[in-house]
């Protein structure tokens, strides 16, 4: 694997944190405050979550060693298929892929510390998009475990835009740090790998009422099974 672009990580002061958070839009930010009222976050806290003093950036460059990089284009049912858990960064971390797409790990749920225990077993991790019930599928397969759990298109969960499957995740945190979070997870099909694009930001307030903020965007890749 060729040397990845340099992982930059940028401060800000409020002006430009105000102006990057319309990156969320009006639309997402009425979406958010709905969402964590549903979640038993009261309006005001939930407002003031957007009250920034000061915010980072972090992105992760496509690495050119990877070849081109992908854009939208073909069909989303190419995306159905089996690829390995493992795969790898841009920055060469080791990653896995039922990990990065399974939403009850990010989850209050006691289920998650059984969860993580089976996913550390998965060894592929398999996609199957039903275009008729607008149903994702994902299946996490290992010797002893076998985990399954759907996206649904009508509930917005995910959408297919030229080609790409876009799965959409919106977090609120209240323990720590009242933290509202929009994670979005781009998949691109390629001949030998699945290439996911995981970014996106959150704004909070610390248990000491210290504003945060921040973004970041990574690359990871999987490989097809041979």
């Amino acid at each position: 694997m060729g040397t990845p672009h340099p992982l930059p990580r940028h401060c800000f002061p409020p002006a430009q944190v105000f102006r990057g958070l319309r990156l969320f839009g009006i639309a997402s930010a009425l979406r958010f405050v709905r969402v964590a009222s549903a979640g038993g976050a009261s309006p005001v806290s939930v407002t003031l979550t957007v009250l920034i003093v000061g915010g980072c950036v972090s992105v992760e460059h496509y690495p050119s060693s990877w070849g081109a990089q992908p854009t939208a284009g073909g069909q989303c049912a190419s995306i159905s298929g089996a690829y390995a858990d493992n795969g790898t960064r841009a920055d060469g971390t080791a990653v896995r892929l039922s990990v990065w797409l399974n939403p009850t790990l990010r989850s209050n749920s006691p289920e998650r510390f059984q969860l993580g225990k089976d996913l550390a077993q998965a060894q592929q991790v398999e996609l199957e998009l039903d275009l008729k019930s607008a149903l994702l599928h994902v299946t996490a397969v290992g010797p002893n475990i076998r985990r399954e759990w759907t996206f649904d298109s009508s509930k917005g969960q995910f959408q297919c835009r030229d080609g790409v499957i876009r799965i959409t995740r919106w977090n609120l945190g209240n323990d720590i740090v009242i933290l509202a979070n929009k994670d979005t997870i781009d998949l691109y099909r390629t001949q030998d790998y699945l290439l996911v694009n995981s970014h996106g930001g959150g704004a909070g307030l610390a248990i000491v009422v210290v504003p945060v903020a921040g973004y970041s965007s990574v690359w990871a890749r999987f490989p097809v099974p041979r």
